[in-house]
């Protein structure tokens, strides 16, 4: 859904300990995010938009590095004035790092890992569900940019079902957006299990109270 494209100020909440290791997972893991939430905006210019339409269609899925280079694209297809930034950070008992960025996306994110934390269990079980059925349907062989007609009618009802799920569960409003991208409901699924795999990072934050996301909407 098109969604305000406002560049400002978003702060994020940090305490706990720390370490190196953390200081660039988490924002490199946020920004894969921001980066595939902007790629199903309304974009301009023209150039950011073909860049966003040959990413989704450039990678087979079949292994990790396609998600690296499927979330490098995105990020250098993002125009400068909305690329998520860090603005400040202070690191103390409470800190904070604050980022300059597109705010209606760092709110939707907030979202995401918030639907994430209360779906707990649930949710970790429908993934590894998923992640078995396409095992034994032999899909995580199959390059996604076939065309949708080269999959069986019973494969492509198994990967519409878990798709509406995962999206229901991760609060994700943009299901249909994905699916005009990647014209290919096994790429969509694939997409959808690295997100959540990536939401599930910042919800550990999260849950061990390294990160705040929880405050109110007004920054």
């Amino acid at each position: 859904m098109p969604r305000e494209r406002k560049s400002g100020t978003y702060r994020i909440a940090l305490d706990e300990q720390w370490t190196l290791s953390d200081l660039y997972s988490f924002p490199h893991v946020f920004d894969q995010v921001y980066s595939f939430l902007f790629s199903l905006e309304a974009l301009t210019p023209e150039w950011a938009e073909d860049r966003i339409a040959r990413t989704y269609h450039a990678y087979p899925w079949r292994g990790g590095y396609s998600a690296v280079n499927f979330y490098q694209n995105l990020a250098a297809a993002i125009p400068r004035d909305l690329r998520a930034t860090i603005k400040s950070i202070r690191y103390s008992s409470p800190g904070w790092i604050e980022l300059s960025l597109m705010i209606s996306l760092a709110l939707y994110i907030k979202k995401l890992v918030n639907h994430l934390v209360d779906a707990g269990s649930r949710i970790n079980a429908l993934y590894s569900d998923i992640q078995k059925g396409i095992s034994e349907r032999k899909l995580q062989r199959i390059e996604v940019r076939r065309k949708e007609l080269e999959l069986s009618k019973e494969n492509v009802e198994f990967i519409e079902e878990p798709c509406r799920s995962m999206a229901g569960l991760m609060g994700f409003e943009d299901l249909g957006q994905l699916h005009k991208r990647t014209e290919n409901p096994l790429a969509s699924l694939k997409i959808l299990l690295s997100l959540y795999r990536r939401l599930r990072i910042l919800a550990r934050y999260q849950e061990d109270h390294m990160i705040d996301l929880k405050g109110d909407d007004d920054q």
